[in-house]
């Protein structure tokens, strides 16, 4: 009896890791070819403003190169001729930004990703001056960012089994003399690891007065790899 309950204490031991690990979500591996389309929506009028696609072009190590098509829709519903470009970003989805002689990260996420994992993020960027004689300034941002827990949804793309990351956030701009020289934003995704990347991004910048300011909806219409 006690071989048994040895036994079965193994087992249920051996379950809830294997549970617990397929509660994580590990970073992506991108291939060349994998396409994603995106509806962008304001969320104070709830109208589409505009739709972008990204894929990927090219990887080389830690990089991937992809090309984006983005088009542009007015208030009369016309959609806009599309406007291309390229980029190389980080194939962990996270960025850097440079401050004078000084690399910061920009950790949007930490992998693996699992239910109650938090982080603190803080880099700083140079903005370029209006005027040739303007004081340089320097925009500080902090993320405070946790991983909620496992949510469905459903998106133009399909239904997804979704991580829910919660970003709260502060910036400041230095030497500024605006209003908005200061403020604070909410930034929630959905990532899901069946679909490489968020299937919806939720964005609400407000002021330094706490006035609501910028609220944006980003959703997944369209996914594809190779």
């Amino acid at each position: 009896m006690k071989s048994f309950s040895y036994f079965a204490a193994a087992v249920g031991l051996s379950a809830i890791v294997q549970c617990a690990h397929a509660q994580s979500a590990p970073m992506p591996v991108f291939k060349e070819g994998d396409f994603w389309e995106y509806q962008l929506f304001d969320s104070w009028s709830n109208r589409m403003t505009s739709t972008f696609s990204r894929q990927v072009i090219g990887i080389s190590g830690d990089f991937i190169r992809v090309s984006y098509d983005v088009r542009e829709i007015a208030k009369t519903g016309e959609v806009g001729r599309p406007q291309q470009n390229e980029a190389t970003l980080r194939a962990d989805l996270n960025a850097t930004s440079m401050s004078g002689s000084e690399k910061y990260e920009k950790l949007y996420y930490k992998w693996p990703l699992e239910p109650g994992k938090k982080w603190i993020s803080q880099f700083k960027g140079d903005i370029a001056p209006a005027t040739a004689n303007a004081a340089p300034q320097v925009i500080t941002t902090t993320l405070n960012v946790e991983v909620k827990g496992w949510e469905k949804l459903s998106t133009p793309a399909g239904e997804f089994n979704a991580l829910k990351i919660v970003a709260k956030g502060n910036w400041t701009v230095s030497n500024s003399t605006l209003a908005n020289g200061s403020g604070t934003f909410t930034a929630t995704r959905w990532y899901s690891p069946d679909a490489k990347s968020d299937v919806q991004y939720n964005y609400e910048a407000y002021g330094a007065d706490g006035a609501p300011l910028t609220k944006t909806r980003q959703v997944l219409s369209n996914v594809n790899f190779k």
